[in-house]
């Protein structure tokens, strides 16, 4: 306990006055009352209330001392010393010893179990100020969470709607991260979502409110802002995103799509602000050339129509609204047909055919590209046995297998399943894969080997938009490059884009792969595709995709007019 430096010295003369006492009371008495010095158990017991055992120990010693010396002039002065006494002056020793000791040890207890409890106490608050943290603060990235959003954007309207100023919210996701955690894994996702924070925190230091929304999304608040002033800290925001993000060593080149809803222009509640910025941004996906979309009224039917698809596709398969439409291959020397690509197709019962670059991106966000796209590859070698039954010529027949479909662990058993199903020959069935599925070259070449164990064939679809370098390439045992059609648009009309075309070609010749040409319209582009080596074609200048019925025409005529 904690006292006064006079209050402890009053103390202290209490307790020696009460040491010395029993010989002042045995000596006024006249009569040896050895009794008395009992009373030197209370200096003891008041010592130890106030100090430390050290005290205790020490007044306890002092006891003794002061009743031995008593009894030593006692028996000086009378030159006698009784039985009794030394009976008395052992007994009340060894009391006040015993006492000394129970006190002292008392008193260590007493400390350990303070000490003990002041431990446990403060391990107690740096676990609730941790749980506080977790409360508020997304564990991860160590941004405020949607809680510590919620509460700060409550205030700040407040505040804003005190002072009658204009609030931003910026509703920012990553594009395309699902693909890069797919193919790169989690724990190269979570890395980039920790550079995607640092950067954030950077630009809008303290001008803003950066929070985590959850997955690869981020809600950034802008308070007393206005338009000129939302568009510079997006600019701004677009700008650091030019440089690379480097994870495990390699670089990766992100853009984030931003949507943003304005206080009280749009919304006077933060639910509804972050709420219409997140319709905005979707708004912005699909015009990426900008990057970011301010919230209109105007977009409302677009987000309900996107809901609305989201909820239809679920069913889509058992009301049998999908189809498969094969796109014919052309040999572009002989004009021949030598395969087909299924492409899937969707008839919605009230919007009519929905264009895949609108459903596909649904169906991948709501995890419905594996079984769809086990339907589609199961339909496609349905068909194409079909064909063969039927006495056309054997043809090719090409799927487009998403990332995550690629990824699933019963994928390769599911295609040799169907192939078992179907009897169809696995050379017929061509399986394509686009560069981002190549990433992580260790977990995607044991996959690709696998598949041409069963005998089909592989082909790398849109090549020249992603991120494969040549030495992942050399390494791939694929059978196909294909040109992405926006190579094949500019090629004629573009040097830099003819050149990249013709590099293109003769990369597939050096590593031993045939190349097809995707997006060919014009007989122009096929001539100059020819002329540089590209052997396979297809596009609207043979055949737009079609159901099943139209291909077996074109099987039937055996070649197409092209020359």
């Amino acid at each position: 306990m904690k006292i006064s430096q006079k209050t402890n010295i009053i103390i202290w003369i209490i307790s020696i006055l009460l040491l010395i006492s029993p010989a002042f009371l045995d000596s006024l008495s006249g009569e040896n009352i050895e009794i008395v010095w009992i009373i030197q158990l209370i200096p003891i017991y008041l010592i130890s209330f106030y100090f430390s055992y050290l005290s205790v120990g020490f007044i306890g010693f002092l006891s003794v001392i002061i009743h031995l010396c008593f009894e030593i002039i006692e028996y000086v002065e009378q030159s006698s010393f009784q039985f009794y006494d030394s009976q008395m002056l052992i007994g009340l020793t060894i009391i006040k010893a015993v006492y000394t000791i129970g006190k002292i040890n008392q008193m260590r207890n007493t400390e350990k179990k303070q000490f003990e409890l002041e431990k446990l106490n403060k391990t107690l608050a740096e676990k609730s100020q941790k749980l506080q943290h977790m409360a508020f603060y997304d564990e991860l990235t160590g941004l405020p969470n949607r809680y510590m959003l919620n509460e700060h954007l409550h205030n700040a309207l407040v505040q804003c709607r005190d002072k009658k100023q204009q609030l931003a919210v910026l509703f920012l996701d990553l594009d395309k991260f699902k693909s890069i955690n797919d193919a790169l894994g989690h724990g190269v996702g979570d890395l980039l979502l920790q550079q995607v924070s640092e950067r954030l925190v950077s630009i809008i230091k303290n001008g803003g409110f950066a929070a985590r929304h959850g997955g690869d999304e981020f809600i950034i608040v802008l308070e007393n802002t206005n338009k000129e002033h939302v568009v510079k800290i997006i600019n701004l925001i677009l700008f650091r995103f030019i440089a690379p993000f480097v994870l495990n060593k390699k670089k990766y080149f992100i853009t984030p799509s931003i949507g943003i809803s304005m206080y009280p222009n749009d919304a006077e509640n933060e639910e509804t602000l972050i709420k219409y910025a997140d319709r905005a941004m979707y708004a912005a996906k699909e015009h990426p050339s900008k990057n970011y979309s301010f919230y209109t009224f105007a977009r409302e039917e677009a987000v309900n129509r996107r809901l609305q698809l989201q909820n239809d596709l679920r069913l889509a398969s058992r009301n049998k609204e999908l189809q498969v439409y094969y796109q014919p291959k052309v040999n572009l020397k002989t004009g021949e047909m030598i395969g087909v690509e299924a492409l899937l197709r969707w008839k919605h019962p009230t919007f009519g055919f929905v264009s895949p670059m609108e459903f596909i991106p649904l169906a991948e966000e709501s995890g419905l590209m594996i079984p769809i796209g086990k339907w589609v590859l199961k339909k496609a070698c349905e068909q194409n046995r079909k064909w063969y039954d039927a006495g056309f010529p054997s043809i090719s027949m090409a799927v487009n297998v998403s990332i995550q479909q690629f990824h699933d662990e019963q994928f390769i058993e599911n295609v040799k399943e169907i192939l078992l199903e179907t009897e169809l020959n696995p050379e017929l069935l061509e399986l394509e894969i686009t560069e981002s599925i190549m990433q992580n070259i260790k977990k995607e070449l044991p996959i690709i080997k696998e598949l041409k164990k069963l005998g089909v064939r592989i082909s790398v679809d849109d090549f020249g938009t992603g991120y494969s370098s040549l030495s992942v390439l050399s390494q791939l045992p694929i059978d196909y490059l294909k040109i992405d059609q926006s190579f094949v648009k500019e090629a004629l009309s573009n040097p830099s884009i003819r050149a990249v075309t013709k590099t293109i070609i003769q990369l597939g010749h050096n590593l031993k792969f045939d190349l097809i040409a995707e997006g060919v319209e014009t007989e122009e582009q096929a001539h100059f595709l020819l002329s540089h080596g590209c052997q396979i074609g297809q596009g609207y200048l043979f055949s737009k995709p079609l159901p099943p019925n139209e291909i077996e025409k074109q099987l039937k005529i055996g070649c197409h007019p092209f020359r």
